[in-house]
């Protein structure tokens, strides 16, 4: 007896296993990294801000949405999330970086005042 698989039979087995393979959580890890550190810079130490964000899968996170055929972050809407009873915000730019395929980035109500270098100077901007 001779078993045979057609292509998409065979395609779906290779995605299945390369999927197990590469561990499939959704958004890169890059990403996830760069957003956990977002949300560390927005919060206070004890801050509940992206409280609802666990698990590996950031394209599933509160505030995030990815590129469904990617599964790179693709719009970022942060509204209001960091405590008004804060000093002003200087997000560090080059965490934003690392989203290649970011095209939308609302940070609103954020008391952003600008934005730090990698070696932690603030920048001349104000919004």
């Amino acid at each position: 007896m001779e078993i045979t698989f057609g292509n998409s039979t065979f395609l779906l087995i290779f995605s299945l296993l390369l999927c197990m393979c590469s561990g499939c959580h959704g958004c890169m890890d890059e990403e996830r990294d760069a957003l956990l550190q977002i949300k560390d810079s927005i919060n206070s130490p004890e801050g509940t801000a992206f409280s609802s964000w666990y698990g590996e899968d950031c394209c599933q996170w509160e505030g995030v949405q990815c590129n469904a055929s990617t599964t790179r972050v693709s719009s970022i809407f942060f509204y209001y999330r960091r405590d008004s009873l804060l000093e002003n915000w200087y997000p560090n730019a080059t965490l934003f970086a690392q989203f290649k395929d970011l095209e939308i980035l609302h940070l609103p109500g954020n008391q952003i005042a600008g934005f730090t270098s990698p070696d932690g100077n603030h920048c001349c901007f104000t919004i």
